[in-house]
């Protein structure tokens, strides 16, 4: 989540932590406590600077922090209002008697009031400005004077908070159930201001335990016994109810960073709740529990990354307290307190603890939780609606050591970084999930295994959303392939192989003998007349297999398909062809053997190649170029380099740019093939230890390695290395930034970080932008020739 703890204060107080405020201009943070104790802290190491003495006599239950005066005012249930002047050692100077018990206090900045809600009643003072202002405050000088009493504001109860606005309005939150709302004239005149009171009676079905204030929009945000959270507009208007918790609501506040409203109800953790939609999003945001943090925490008060290893096993609270006898876990958030001007919210535990949550804009905005074990893959790709007048969203494919697919979507539009689980892979690879890719022109994801097979998963759509895309990638690799090649070479396309000229236009074969679940276009189901995804004849060949039933299984959220047109067509032809078009694509599952050993990397080839070409590597030393979808009576593997290297392949990378891939391996080499002739262009050497990882840098035009040798080094496309950075550790994962070329890095340590590295090249200037946008016909130059050669499955040591 983006908001992150930084801080804990252990043992702050001796009994229960009521109240905060904090001193923007000192960035001092100030506790008040059941203990009847005034504690300040130094806001960013989490210092104890000093003890406020000589102050109340029982239960500190408010604070308020006057900027303008640099005045702290606190209140108790021992019936005082004391003044603490802030600029020097924070002495009182004025203590003012209330008549009963006060439960909290507020502080107006606008028109320099305070305010101090008791039972029944709200008391207002006014600064007297002469002895505020002098530079040395005395304690025989009032700083306040008492302006008003408005009595029965809440009959039969006591005033449990007050929020001040930028407006001017004022509310107050009673344990009465009611809120009252205040509107104040000539607060600035010569007279003496009047107080115009609306009362809003049984706003819950219980006591207002707790209340905060939305600055962003305006409203105002109650939490109640009844266990629910409410939002009121200023003219009182219930908006949302959130809810019921799981207990009393004891602390809500609003985070303007991340425009989420935070609660606590005895819980062992925030309950984030999105105020735009009124969903619980606690679920994506994956804050740690209370525990976790203040364990997890070092002697400096500052929190480790790891935060769940500090829970020794047990993740579950509840799971620990019944392992140890006790009736409740004994570490729950009992209040929160965002703090205005800040980006951090105040917490405090039953342990007496206090924990500071800071927004950290490079922090995980949800968590997406469902996988068993490791996640491997992660890939996204934008879904091809049912419905073609729909925007597209953006979906995201996992997998792991759980063998299981899973496919996530945006929780709504209006949050489209919190994902849901809308699907899960129904037939599932017999070992881990180690590499994936996405193939657009088949709406297909595809997925590489330890138990040696690739899997091409056909996701559910319309056959003219797929002829659509397939027919645009053709578009460009036709364009790349005769605006460049010689006129009279007579030279074929590229990978022209047999079936490829029905590449995307007629789905490779004829319609009635495609596989099941192959995508075919309108104007193909239309000859045939059969529905779309109708079994046909798989392909003959022993290392591919056809499961023709549903690869995923839906969560229950995927929506049917809508079909229709502005206008009947004119002809039975043309009502054939678009019934046609709008048929499914039924989801499927191909399965690709023919390694012997784990594959270890994937990549899918963009044009020149036709639609639907991808190439492999594997433990087996092999390379491998393969068809998505075969012609009937075609095999899935088109060409084999075998011994493409001396050890294991740890992963391959592919280069739009120069239409090459690049392969890794523990022999300490990597090496760099033509896409289309399969041939070997160039070797980089240099590592002194495995190479882990490789990849293509988009910007900077340049190949990316990482290996265990604890360096990051740089190689041009002609095999030259052009930088080398030392790390400390060895390369875990390695991708680089679209649109700064940087390298994005994880290490085999403990610091569970990304570390982002610039690669110290210059820019590409006009003229290298010129040649890049170039090389891609230049690529498709010098490979046209060689199209020929690919057809039947062959082997090349």
């Amino acid at each position: 989540m983006a908001m992150e703890p930084r801080r804990v204060i252990r043992d702050a107080h001796d009994q229960s932590i009521l109240c905060v405020a904090y001193n923007l201009h000192r960035r001092e943070l100030i506790t008040g406590s059941q203990d009847s104790f005034i504690k300040v802290w130094e806001h960013d190491t989490g210092k104890h600077i000093r003890t406020l003495n000589d102050g109340h006599l029982g239960w500190v239950t408010g604070l308020a922090y006057g900027s303008a005066q640099r005045m702290l005012f606190s209140v108790s249930v021992d019936g005082q209002l004391i003044v603490w002047d802030t600029r020097n050692k924070c002495d009182w100077f004025q203590r003012v008697k209330t008549d009963g018990q006060a439960h909290c206090v507020e502080w107006d900045n606008r028109r320099q009031l305070v305010y101090v809600g008791g039972v029944q009643v709200v008391r207002v003072y006014s600064v007297i400005k002469k002895n505020a202002e002098e530079p040395s405050r005395r304690k025989d000088r009032p700083i306040l004077k008492l302006l008003e009493t408005i009595k029965d504001v809440h009959p039969g109860g006591f005033v449990r908070s007050i929020v001040t606005t930028d407006t001017g309005r004022i509310f107050s939150a009673g344990s009465d159930a009611s809120l009252a709302i205040y509107d104040i004239y000539d607060a600035n005149g010569a007279k003496q201001p009047s107080f115009s009171v609306r009362k809003l009676p049984n706003c819950h079905n219980g006591a207002i335990s707790t209340a905060a204030f939305d600055w962003d929009n305006g409203l105002m945000i109650t939490g109640s016994f009844d266990k629910t959270v409410k939002v009121w507009s200023q003219e009182g208007k219930m908006l949302q109810t959130f809810g019921p918790l799981a207990d009393t609501v004891t602390g809500v506040c609003y985070v303007p960073k991340t425009k989420m409203v935070w609660m606590s109800a005895n819980s062992t953790q925030p309950v984030v709740y999105d105020p735009r939609t009124g969903n619980n999003v606690t679920v994506y945001k994956q804050p740690p529990t209370v525990r976790n943090v203040v364990r997890a925490t070092r002697a400096d008060g500052v929190p480790t990354t790891n935060l769940s290893a500090a829970s020794g096993g047990v993740d579950d609270e509840d799971e620990l307290a019944e392992a140890i006898g006790a009736d409740k876990p004994s570490e729950r958030l009992l209040r929160l307190f965002s703090i205005r001007g800040t980006d951090e919210v105040v917490g405090a535990t039953s342990s007496r603890a206090l924990i500071i949550w800071r927004y950290n804009p490079h922090g995980a905005m949800s968590a997406l939780t469902g996988h068993t074990d490791w996640v491997e893959v992660v890939c996204y790709a934008k879904k091809m609606e049912l419905d073609a007048s729909l925007e597209p969203v953006v979906q995201l494919y996992s997998g792991g050591s759980d063998s299981v697919v899973r496919i996530w979507e945006p929780q709504s539009r209006l949050n489209a970084h919190l994902y849901r689980q809308v699907g899960t892979s129904s037939g599932q690879h017999k070992g881990a999930i180690l590499c994936a890719c996405w193939c657009e022109a088949y709406n297909a994801f595809i997925t590489g295994s330890d138990d040696c097979t690739i899997r091409v998963w056909f996701q559910q759509t319309t056959a003219a959303a797929v002829a659509t895309v397939r027919a645009d990638h053709i578009r460009r690799a036709s364009m790349l392939q005769t605006a460049h090649s010689p006129d009279d070479s007579g030279a074929p396309a590229p990978e022209a192989d047999a079936g490829s000229a029905a590449d995307g236009v007629q789905g490779q074969g004829s319609p009635g003998n495609a596989p099941a679940g192959a995508p075919v276009t309108a104007s193909a189901s239309a000859m045939s007349g059969s529905a779309m995804g109708a079994p046909g004849a798989a392909p003959d060949a022993s290392s591919v297999r056809q499961e023709r039933t549903s690869s995923f299984v839906s969560d229950g959220t995927a929506g049917a398909a809508t079909a229709g047109s502005a206008a009947e067509p004119a002809s039975r032809e043309e009502l054939e062809a678009a019934e046609a078009a709008a048929q499914y694509v039924e989801a499927t599952c191909s399965v690709l053997g023919g390694h012997e050993e784990r594959i270890t990397g994937v990549v899918v080839l963009q044009p020149p190649a036709p639609p639907g070409r991808i190439v492999s590597v594997s433990w087996d030393l092999s390379i491998r170029w393969w068809k998505v979808q075969p012609a009937e009576h075609e095999e899935h593997l088109l060409y084999t380099i075998e011994n493409a290297h001396d050890d294991y392949i740890h992963g391959i990378a592919y280069s739009p740019m120069t239409h090459q891939i690049a392969t890794c391996s523990a022999d300490q080499g990597v090496k760099i093939w033509e896409a289309s002739k399969r041939t070997l262009s160039a070797t980089l050497s240099g590592h002194t230890a495995d190479v882990s990882h490789v990849a293509w840098n988009e910007v900077y035009g340049v190949w990316v390695t990482g290996s265990d040798d604890h360096t990051i080094r740089v190689w041009g496309t002609d095999g030259s290395q052009l930088q080398q950075i030392d790390t400390q550790d060895a390369v875990a994962a390695l991708s680089t930034d679209l649109n700064f070329g940087y390298a994005l890095v994880a290490f085999n340590d403990t610091s569970y970080g990304l570390r982002v590295y610039y690669l110290g090249l210059d820019p590409p200037g006009d003229e290298e932008e010129e040649g890049a946008a170039a090389a891609p016909a230049a690529a498709a130059e010098a490979h046209a020739p060689a199209a020929a050669a690919e057809g039947p499955p062959s082997t090349r040591e």
